[in-house]
């Protein structure tokens, strides 16, 4: 295993490693995101997600939920679970590949199977974020994981420690031990969410940023990561440097919302900041 430093992550580091758009992208070519997420309860999850997605430069994204917020944005594409006699599996299975170059599943879906789960990651092979209650811990979600092959963890240090079966004050005394055996257990891009965040390869590289501020920590924070990363993840080859960009992208996200509100932003904020961090990004010299 690769156990050298982590790679601090820079602007001109960063910049770099963003997708670029040509003059003839369309919506296609700048990448599509199909989210799976949300529940009665958490309706606003899902849409943080899809929204952290747009801002992020989706050309596309498609919501597949029981139901949507009822202020949606209007470019969101919602694709409804009927939970008829359909299951959701046939559902996803019959939406066009063109509008799923890369997968979000988790934020908000508190009433998902595990089984289930498990055959969804499955499903596809393109890049596919799993975040909160996604993030399983049975033989079958691990199998998935490993065999689908270009999968992102997204957990924060209690979800870290559940995947490692251990306490959060572990994961938080050694973060960096933590995410490099995710990585290589899993077989997957880790991102262990923190005021440093590391983000580890199987292999054992690891980037670290430490870009955010600690009015970041609200709800629906990691919802805004999630549909961020899937943005910048989709039809990417190098799943681990663009996460790493990703991650970087939405911590400026949030130093420029808490400009304006401090503490109390909300992830919505963060989320309405993504676009412009880019562009400060894309310019940094």
């Amino acid at each position: 295993m690769n156990t050298a430093n982590p790679v601090d992550l820079t602007h001109a580091l960063v910049r770099d490693l963003l997708p670029e758009r040509g003059r003839d992208a369309h919506k296609y070519s700048a990448g599509t995101v199909l989210v799976v997420a949300g529940s009665a309860r958490y309706l606003g999850a899902a849409e943080l997600a899809c929204r952290g997605a747009y801002r992020a430069g989706a050309g596309l994204v498609t919501l597949m939920a029981a139901a949507r917020l009822a202020n949606s944005w209007p470019e969101i594409i919602f694709e409804q679970l009927d939970g008829g006699d359909r299951d959701m599996l046939e559902q996803i299975a019959s939406l066009d590949s063109n509008r799923a170059q890369a997968r979000v599943i988790g934020p908000g879906l508190d009433t998902v199977d595990a089984a289930q789960l498990s055959q969804l990651i499955s499903q596809s092979g393109v890049p596919t974020v799993l975040d909160a209650d996604a993030l399983l811990k049975d033989a079958a979600w691990q199998n998935a994981v490993r065999q689908q092959g270009r999968c992102v963890l997204t957990p924060h240090a209690g979800e870290a420690a559940r995947l490692l079966a251990c306490t959060s004050d572990e994961v938080n005394h050694e973060p960096l031990a933590a995410v490099r055996t995710l990585a290589e257990q899993y077989g997957a891009i880790v991102v262990l969410k923190g005021a440093t965040s590391y983000i580890a390869a199987p292999d054992g590289r690891v980037f670290s940023s430490k870009r955010g501020h600690p009015g970041m920590a609200t709800g629906g924070a990691g919802d805004v990561l999630a549909g961020v990363t899937g943005a910048v993840i989709a039809g990417a080859d190098d799943l681990f440097t663009r996460t790493a960009a990703a991650v970087y992208l939405h911590g400026c996200a949030g130093e420029l919302a808490a400009a304006h509100y401090g503490y109390g932003l909300v992830a919505s904020d963060i989320a309405e900041h993504v676009a412009l961090a880019w562009r400060n990004l894309a310019s940094a010299h």
